[in-house]
Formats: structure tokens, sequence, C-alpha cells
């Protein structure tokens, strides 16, 4: 019977072994991969603005001043950029993980990352001025405008500046329609832009311009607007009001076409997700039972603690000194420079983001070692109380005198 009762404790230890190898994985996937909240947090943490900042990661093709603008939005939109991004990937977590039937992706991302506070907030910090003063005084400058004409270039962007308040403002009014069109959540769309506020005023310092000029100062006002006329055309051109509708924008722009594929790929993946959480919450109960079962056969507190003990100790011991070993020396090895070109910021990164997605197996396996230890000690410890012994029990023999007391 005793040899039935080590077997039986040997061959569950084993499996109870193997089955805590199981679930620190497990537990690592499911605090990680398919946590939402560990993903936006990893999210929070990378260095978009030193990527966007670093020109060594792009080349960038454009003028010094629009880089700086661009630079500066950038860093602006930045903390609300992450957080549209994590709630995003809430809302797809939720599907995926079985709270809710549809994962309405377009939706998602027009309450998130395409909501219009956060559109509207990209558009406030965009310097828009400077972006049209670019595009206007580069095709000034490519027309092979008049020489009289040439001052002009340097006035845009202060007419821009101006009226910059009532262009973004068209914007704001125009993006919503536009981006359900995009997003596939509207057939159709019709928005109009007008520039006549710097038409207006890109006309008047021409005009200014001209009159200043010698070879212009004998004629009149309708000869100098023919003048404009005929050798600015360009005025002429964006003085017009210019619509946008779907036939504009074409049905390429329309993202429901990868908005199906990404949603017919996330019903693929979303039952082994589900069948994966059914199996871990199994896996505590094969656990549990199978420590149960190392209990039942030791009955006596030291021989119980000392199997499970031995069995979370080696487990705990083989599992965490690796992680160990991994965090110090490939620590130092991701922060040594031994990846060549990969600048300081992303390996630092790197390293913290190597960490995070060991860390809930890190803390499992430590307190596994730790609980391992301690019953351990609690079975070599441990004390039970032994029954006396017949020859030490108290034996009370009543009294040989039975008689009553005399009464007075």
């Amino acid at each position: 019977m005793k040899a039935l009762k080590i077997a039986g404790t040997v061959i569950l230890g084993i499996i109870l072994f193997f089955s805590l190898f199981v679930f620190g994985v497990a537990l690592n996937v499911k605090m990680t991969v398919l946590n939402p909240n560990f993903v936006a947090a990893e999210i929070e943490k990378v260095p978009i603005s030193e990527i966007f900042l670093d020109d060594s990661n792009m080349d960038w093709d454009i003028p010094a001043e629009l880089k700086a603008s661009l630079d500066e939005t950038v860093v602006a939109i930045e903390p609300q950029l992450k957080e549209e991004t994590g709630n995003a990937v809430r809302s797809v977590y939720d599907y995926l993980l079985g709270k809710k039937d549809n994962p309405e992706l377009a939706q998602t991302l027009r309450s998130t990352l395409l909501s219009d506070p956060f559109v509207y907030e990209l558009i406030d910090n965009t310097d828009l001025a400077g972006l049209l003063a670019q595009i206007i005084s580069e095709g000034l400058e490519n027309a092979d405008i008049p020489a009289e004409f040439e001052p002009l270039v340097d006035r845009v962007e202060p007419i821009l500046i101006k009226a910059e308040p009532q262009l973004k403002d068209q914007l704001k009014a125009a993006a919503p329609d536009i981006l359900d069109y995009i997003l596939g959540l509207r057939d159709g769309f019709t928005v109009s832009f007008s520039l006549d506020p710097v038409v207006d005023e890109l006309t008047q310092e021409v005009k200014t311009i001209l009159h200043i000029n010698p070879l212009f100062s004998g004629l009149s006002d309708a000869q100098i607007d023919d003048y404009i006329d005929r050798n600015l055309p360009q005025l002429v051109d964006i003085s017009e009001a210019f619509t946008f509708d779907q036939d504009t924008l074409g049905t390429d722009a329309q993202l429901t076409e990868v908005i199906r594929e990404a949603e017919d790929s996330l019903a693929e993946v979303r039952p082994y997700i589900l069948m994966f959480q059914t199996y871990f919450i199994w896996l505590i109960v094969f656990i549990i039972v199978v420590a149960g079962g190392i209990v039942g056969l030791n009955l006596s507190v030291r021989q119980a603690t000392r199997a499970v003990g031995a069995v979370l100790l080696a487990y705990g011991f083989i599992e965490f000194v690796p992680l160990v070993i991994f965090k110090f020396i490939g620590g130092n090895y991701l922060s040594d420079g031994n990846f060549a070109g990969v600048p300081a910021y992303l390996e630092t990164y790197a390293q913290q983001a190597a960490f995070d997605a060991i860390a809930p197996l890190f803390w499992f396996s430590l307190c596994c070692l730790i609980a391992g230890i301690a019953l351990i000690v609690v079975s070599f410890v441990y004390r039970p109380s032994e029954p006396r012994r017949p020859e030490e029990q108290i034996i009370v023999e009543p009294p040989v005198n039975n008689e009553l007391p005399p009464q007075s």
C-alpha cells in the first residue's frame, strides 16, 4: 500500500510539474498578447515622436520649414494618437474575447482614430498656412510668371496665415462626410471649398505691387485687372470654388475592401482565442485537482507540503533562472549597441518591450519558487500534536467514602 502511495504521488507530481509549464506559457499569453490593456500600454511606450523626428529613418524630400511644421504637429498630437489607438485596440479585443458579436471596424475607426474630435485636433495642430504657402509659391515659381509679379511669392504666407482659421473651419466642416465615405459608412458626399479670402488678398497685393512699379504707374485699375488676368491666370484658377464628391475621390479611396478583409481575418482567429479562454480555465481546474490528489494521497501535513513544495520548487527554479539570465544578460546585449544603425531610443524601447513580454511568466515562476521553498520549510518545521500515551493519562479515582456528611 505504501508503494502505491509513493508511486501515485510521483506520477501526480510529474503531471503537476508539466502542467505548471503549460500554465505558465498560457498565463503569459493571456496577460500579454490577449490582454488589450497590455497592448495599449505598449503602444503608449512607442517613441513615435523620436522616430518621426529622426531624419535618418526616412528620406524627407520636402523643405526644412515644412518638415519642422510636421514635426511640431506629430509632437502635439502624439498623446491623443496613442490614446485613440489604445481605444481602437480595446474595441477589437472586445470582439476577439467574445464581449461583442461583430468587429465593426469601420465604426471603431470612426469613433477612435478617425473621430471628429481627433481629426479636428489634427487640423488645429497642422500648419495649414505653411503647407499651402509652399504649394502656391512653388506653383508661381514653376509657372514662369513675369518678373514684376515675383515679389508676390514672399507675400503669400502672411496672407494665408491671416486666412488660416477660415480655411480650417472649411476643412472641419467637410471632414466628417469625407471620412464616412472613405470608411464605407455612406455611399456618397459633396463638399465645397472656397479660397476667395486668399484670392482677394493676393489680388490686392498684386495690384499694390504693380501700382508702385513705375512701368505701370499710368494704367487704370481696369487695365491693371486685365493685365493680371492675362499674365497671372493662376489667381483666376484658384478663385473658383472647387467641389469634392465621391466621383472626385473614386472608389479606390474607400477602405471598405481592406476593412472587410481585416474583419474576415479577425473572424477566423476569434474561435481559437475563445477556445484558448475555455481551455485556460479548465487547465486551472486540472492543476487544482492534481494538487488535491497529491494532498489526498499524503494526508499528513508534512508529507503533503513536502510533495507539493518539491514540485513547485523544481518548476520555479527551472523556469525562473533562465528568465533572470535573459533579463540581465539579454538586456545588456540589447542596450550595448550591438545592432548597427539602430538608434539608442529604439534599443531602449526594444529592451523594455522584451521584458514586458515575459513579465507575467517571470513573476509566476518566482511565486512558484517562493511557494515551493515555503512549503518545504513548513514540512520540516511542522510538528503535529501527539496524543497522550495511556500511561501518561491522569486517572481520577472516585472518593472511597460515599457517605453523606453528618447533619446537625
